[in-house]
């Protein structure tokens, strides 16, 4: 921002400018602005593919492929199906309802937690199963997607509390930003 003195405009595309340095673009009298919602289908597409990508042990299975091998016990001892399986999203405004309309076809329990509900018609529509918290989600699903925006109130919402919550062997999945998460917990 010290180099572009004409600079009056930050455009970032997507959901949250935690990544500009707020302080100083006020300071130097820059607007900055978000298009919400330019990459909400691409992550919520994002999402699905790392559920099968995970579920089906696809990066593993593939590495052993890449290196000459190919034992097929080797490549499903984590593989499973995910019919049948429980996902739940923390946040379901368009991401994780975009998430939870795609996922629906998968014959999936959907679950999601969020300070507001939703429609009884939606649902209704997808079979959903409300939870009045992240505790109660975290301790049902075998698959957690975090959809929620970076606030210090947030940051490292998924701790090692919050870990211990979820169920042995079930995966947590996080596209929305980092510091959601205590790396060091994981």
């Amino acid at each position: 921002m010290e180099k572009a003195s004409k600079l009056k405009l930050a455009l970032t595309a997507g959901i949250g400018s935690d990544h500009v340095d707020l302080d100083a673009a006020a300071k130097a009298g820059i607007t900055v602005a978000e298009i919400t919602g330019s990459n909400s289908i691409s992550v919520a597409e994002h999402v699905v593919m790392m559920v099968l990508s995970l579920v089906r042990n696809y990066l593993p299975s593939h590495q052993i492929s890449a290196d000459g091998g190919w034992n097929i016990a080797d490549c499903v001892t984590r593989s499973y199906d995910v019919e049948g399986m429980h996902f739940g999203t923390i946040g379901a405004g368009r991401i994780g309802l975009a998430v939870l309309r795609r996922l629906k076809a998968f014959d999936m329990p959907l679950h999601y937690t969020q300070r507001h509900r939703l429609a009884s018609a939606i649902e209704e529509e997808l079979g959903l199963t409300y939870h009045p918290d992240a505790e109660s989600l975290a301790r049902t699903v075998d698959i957690v997607n975090l959809q929620v925006p970076l606030y210090p109130s947030t940051e490292h919402f998924f701790n090692q509390k919050m870990i211990s919550e979820m169920k042995r062997g079930s995966y947590l999945i996080n596209t929305a930003r980092a510091q959601l998460v205590d790396r060091d917990a994981v």
